[in-house]
């Protein structure tokens, strides 16, 4: 693409599918897991939730590690902590070897996604949300195939597939280190020095407006990530409590994060021509009917169309709200990202929990419903925005 370096966008797009396809293998687990261990909705939600929110946690203090010391061999190390720790959920005996292979996992996962993110966010000159949407749309292409992928794999294989996911995390690993060897771009390292003498301030805004941008960004960020947490875990599980087929399961989620990445990469284009606030409220309010309806009748053409919609208008809103933090704090991309990405990662976390707790009270077919309120509350603080979102327009090299 004109005015963005190719070799380090390939490199993180490519290992962001590695990672998030090997991430949603544990969601593919939970139906098992629920027979093997005999969980409850509870503790598929807790557990889910500690694997998102170690995520979420760990992710702005690596973006502010990979600040200051640089990015590169940081990504290498978070693919493959990632990958050996999804690998050995073949093994685990009890809830508590559960939650500590997800958490271990979850660092991993936390050290590489921030510092990607940011390199996403570099390798672009002025199209910066097609870099951005193409990086997204890299691991959730990982997130929306991995499902079906996965539901095979596992009838096949059983729970031991996993342990093969330890090679395409040394395979992305090495093709990043090699795809970015040699390299003296800004992308990789960039000195603190430099990027206070390189970056300019916020286009003169007030501290009070960028305070309630951020206020408004983050609950935004926070009620979308409920929802798609939320939908991400439990949405083969209700299939498995209507007795349909893993691989039925497997296509539905499928269609909900096939619509997630077709999202996020639309989202990113249209942010780099529309105001963020209206891609943000109008995306988020579209996602609302469709997010009502992906519960009703399982199966069903009608359903799986609705679930295919519901993730396109939710992915669509994640690409402008990450460039919006990264646009508020232009000077440190890496702690921005891991301030976004990590905000939304534990937003979900508390969707998963709180959808598997309201699943056992009222059950699970209401507690998606129930989801869709979040989508509107979403739409109503996204007008709390200020003015524009795009606080940001680089100028012509």
């Amino acid at each position: 693409m004109k005015n963005i370096n190719n070799r380090p966008l390939i490199a993180v797009v490519t290992s962001h599918f590695v990672v998030d396809f090997t991430g949603q293998v544990t969601v593919m687990m939970y139906p098992i897991l629920v027979l093997t261990l005999g969980l409850s909705y509870t503790k598929v939600g807790v557990a889910a939730a500690i694997y998102m929110a170690v995520n979420g946690v760990s992710q702005p203090m690596f973006g502010y590690l990979g600040d200051r010391i640089g990015a590169r061999y940081l990504v290498a190390i978070g693919l493959l902590l990632h990958g050996t720790f999804v690998a050995l959920l073949s093994q685990v005996y009890s809830f508590g070897s559960l939650v500590l292979i997800l958490a271990l996992a979850a660092i991993g996962s936390g050290i590489y996604h921030p510092l990607a993110t940011g390199i996403a966010n570099r390798a672009a000159l002025r199209r910066k949300g097609a870099a951005m949407g193409a990086f997204f749309i890299g691991g959730n292409a990982g997130f929306a195939i991995s499902p079906v992928i996965s539901a095979i794999a596992l009838n096949a294989m059983g729970v031991s597939y996993t342990l093969i996911l330890i090679i395409p995390a040394v395979v992305a690993a090495s093709t990043f280190l090699l795809l970015t060897r040699n390299s003296s771009l800004s992308l990789i390292k960039e000195t603190f020095s430099e990027r206070q003498a390189s970056s300019k301030d916020m286009s003169g805004r007030p501290k009070k407006s960028l305070i309630r941008g951020v206020l408004a960004l983050g609950s935004v960020m926070l009620l979308r990530g409920l929802t798609f947490g939320g939908l991400t875990v439990f949405i083969p599980l209700l299939y498995h409590e209507g007795d349909l087929s893993a691989e039925a399961a497997g296509l539905a989620l499928s269609l909900f994060l096939g619509g997630v990445a077709l999202g996020t990469f639309t989202g990113g284009v249209l942010a780099d021509r529309i105001d963020k606030q209206l891609i943000i409220i109008g995306t988020l309010l579209a996602a609302t009917p469709f997010v009502l309806l992906l519960a009703d009748a399982p199966g069903s053409f009608t359903t799986q169309f609705a679930t295919f919609l519901a993730g396109l208008f939710i992915g669509a809103s994640q690409t402008p709200t990450v460039m919006a933090v990264q646009e508020y704090m232009p000077r440190l991309i890496g702690a921005a990202s891991g301030l976004a990405l990590g905000f939304t990662f534990g937003a979900q976390a508390i969707g998963q929990a709180l959808t598997g707790i309201m699943a056992d009270i009222i059950g699970l077919e209401r507690a998606i419903s129930l989801l869709a309120t979040a989508t509107i509350l979403a739409v109503v603080i996204s007008f709390l925005l200020p003015g524009s979102v795009r606080l940001v327009r680089l100028a012509k090299p």
